[in-house]
């Protein structure tokens, strides 16, 4: 078939070779003399397209005499809003004068002296204006202000009126111009037209179908062969020819080389997809798919896949000691989190690193990828952002965690979960004042394990939901049994909140126990936020519409955007105890304390101080203005008996007879 098809273009070509070259001279010049129109077209239209210097001329004005209006009302009745008012249009003149000063309006006032004189006539006034703003006597000096704000008019009007001048100018010379190069470009195109025409019907004499044909095919093998080995979203390489590729070179490995594997995951990818859609997500992704092929471009052997989804793989091979290599993967790590843009989106994007490497033979492609994985989910446990070497421990971890889900699945979880109780106290008086239920597991051969030893596991394989139901049952039921109507504080896990009905299970729980809502307290970190900022909005506010109280944990170990406190209705924040374990040692620390305690107190928030041990840490706090903390200086989580037999005896001293 390849023979037959290059016969026939043979044939054909020699027909067509002198219309050809005549074609092709035509189309040479065509195409040299379109930029040029082109280029001249776009200099016309973007001359009469600049309306925006008349517009905003006109809107200086339009925003002095906004400032007059507020002066002239400030000097019928003098306050506090009547000049907030007054800074408010000044600041807007301020900023109109920026605008003046740059871009097209910037470049119509430096054409002309006049226009310069003026603007910077308008500048001192301005700042003359603002010193009386600033005054402390401003109220005495509002007739003053008045005179200085009205003497504006005549320099701003004159600029206004010269930039519509300006405008209407070179809005009649653009089109002029305009009328002509659209005549030009209009036989040019006519010209490309029939070149074009006649080229085409000069190649359809030709046998089309068996161009089609050969075509076709040889389109779809390529096609083939690409999917087959490549991911269409990134370009990079698809997980099989990744394998084949890694295999490859695990057989072909040299005395000295080391081959390494690093698996990427991205941190935050999710709620960019989810806010700004797929077709941002997918963006996203192709871009991170670009800057791993830079990358890969720069290695000396390197290739780059995409395994799905957020997941993507990279293989270096590489001669380079373990402080090289971790270096290379800082470098590549810094690629991947530089922010970028999307459509009007400045996104900021990061990634977890895990890697594994192999300097000896023994160990099988599928099994560097098994370690580059582990080594991932470690970093991710820990924190995220992270770059982390695999080690035979996570192996171990990994075989524990495992038959820690198969052993949850097996538990009879109403009667092997129990809470624990750690006392809340009032700083002045000792107080407890409330407490906070941390999860445990009676385990029926290991004993009682904490939260940190099994919730990972519950969260892996789904349990989380059940214990988090459980927990909050036997809470607010214990709650009900204390001596002293106290408060009790559920922690809730961000696996919780995406599968199960948090509002209906807190409503069923308070019912069951007959627990007032105003006594239970449920405790959310920043991550949760992260994960689905909208749902859990909606969330808090049905909680808190039922008079449940929402509080922030470990508040300032996470991302601690003041957007947070802002836009969702916490009502207590609890300060993380890496900042209190350093309050007495670290004026920073202490610095820190305070600011949160004056925003919580700001925006109407109770404030709960964790990880308190030592007396003197708890004097600062109470020095700070903090009424409430918890933390083994008051008491470890002890169980319901233990607790009740506490409230029982309550009477300890005050703080400073502790002290």
């Amino acid at each position: 078939m390849a023979k037959t098809f290059r016969d026939a273009v043979a044939r054909l070509l020699k027909r067509l070779k002198l219309p050809l070259m005549v074609i092709a001279i035509l189309l040479c010049i065509a195409m040299i003399a379109m930029p040029l129109v082109i280029r001249a077209l776009d200099d016309a239209v973007e001359r009469g397209l600049r309306h925006d210097i008349a517009w905003t001329g006109q809107h200086g004005r339009s925003e002095l005499f906004s400032l007059a209006r507020a002066v002239a009302v400030a000097e019928d009745s003098f306050s506090p809003e009547r000049l907030a008012d007054i800074e408010l249009n000044l600041d807007i003149l301020f900023a109109r004068l920026n605008t003046w000063s740059t871009g097209a309006f910037g470049q119509f006032v430096a054409g002309d002296p006049r226009r310069k004189a003026l603007l910077a006539t308008i500048a001192r006034q301005l700042e003359d204006i603002e010193t009386i703003v600033r005054a402390p006597d401003i109220d005495a000096r509002l007739a003053d202000l008045h005179r200085k704000v009205m003497a504006l008019e005549l320099p701003i009007s004159e600029l206004a009126s010269m930039a519509y001048a300006f405008y209407q100018l070179d809005r009649a010379n653009s089109s002029e111009d305009l009328r002509f190069l659209h005549k030009v470009h209009f036989a040019i195109t006519l010209s490309l037209i029939a070149i074009s025409t006649l080229l085409i019907l000069g190649l359809s004499w030709s046998n089309r179908s068996l161009v089609k044909s050969y075509r076709l095919q040889r389109t779809i093998a390529q096609q083939n062969a690409y999917l087959a080995s490549f991911d269409m979203l990134t370009g990079l390489a698809n997980r099989k020819f990744f394998m084949t590729g890694l295999e490859a070179a695990v057989q072909q490995r040299r005395e000295g080389q080391t081959l390494v594997v690093v698996a990427i995951d991205l941190d935050g990818f999710k709620p960019i997809n989810d806010v700004l859609g797929h077709k941002a997500g997918d963006a996203l992704l192709a871009e991170i798919g670009g800057r791993l092929t830079r990358f890969q471009d720069r290695q000396a052997q390197a290739c780059s896949a995409r395994f799905g989804g957020d997941e993507f793989m990279v293989l270096l091979v590489t001669e380079d000691h373990l402080p090289g290599i971790e270096a290379t993967l800082a470098e590549l790590h810094e690629m991947l989190r530089a922010p970028l843009r999307i459509d009007d989106h400045f996104l900021s994007i990061d990634a977890t690193l895990g890697f594994s490497f192999v300097t000896e033979d023994g160990l099988g492609a599928e099994e560097l990828v098994h370690r580059a994985d582990l080594a991932l989910t470690t970093g991710k446990l820990e924190g995220k952002s992270r770059r982390t070497l695999f080690d035979e421990a996570m192996l171990s971890r990994t075989l524990h965690r495992g038959r820690l889900e198969i052993e949850l699945n097996e538990a009879h979880l109403e009667t092997e979960i129990e809470p624990v109780y750690q006392p809340i106290v009032d700083l002045p008086s000792g107080k407890i004042v409330g407490v906070e239920a941390l999860v445990r597991w009676r385990h029926p051969v290991r004993g009682l394990l904490p939260a940190s030893e099994f919730i990972p596991a519950a969260e892996s394989s789904g349990k989380i939901t059940e214990i988090g139901r459980i927990m909050l049952e036997r809470a607010c039921r214990d709650a009900m049994r204390f001596p002293l109507p106290i408060n009790v504080s559920v922690n809730l896990s961000p696996v919780q909140l995406m599968r199960m009905d948090i509002a209906e299970g807190v409503a069923a729980a308070l019912a069951r126990s007959g627990l007032a809502p105003q006594r239970l307290k449920l405790e959310i970190t920043e991550s949760v936020l992260m994960r689905d900022s909208r749902g859990t909005e909606a969330l808090m506010r049905r909680l808190q519409a039922m008079g449940v109280t929402v509080s922030l944990d470990d508040f300032g170990t996470g991302y601690s955007s003041l957007s947070y406190l802002r836009n969702f209705p916490f009502d207590e924040l609890k300060i993380d105890r890496s900042f209190v374990s350093e309050i007495g040692e670290n004026p920073q620390a202490a610095g820190i304390v305070q600011i949160i305690l004056l925003l919580a107190r700001e925006l109407r928030m109770s404030v709960v101080a964790e990880g308190i041990e030592q007396h003197d840490q708890a004097a600062m706090l109470m020095a700070l203005g903090c009424a409430r903390a918890q933390g083994y200086l008051f008491g470890r989580p002890m169980g319901f008996d233990d607790l009740c037999a506490r409230l029982r005896a309550q009477n300890p001293p005050s703080l400073g007879a502790v002290a």
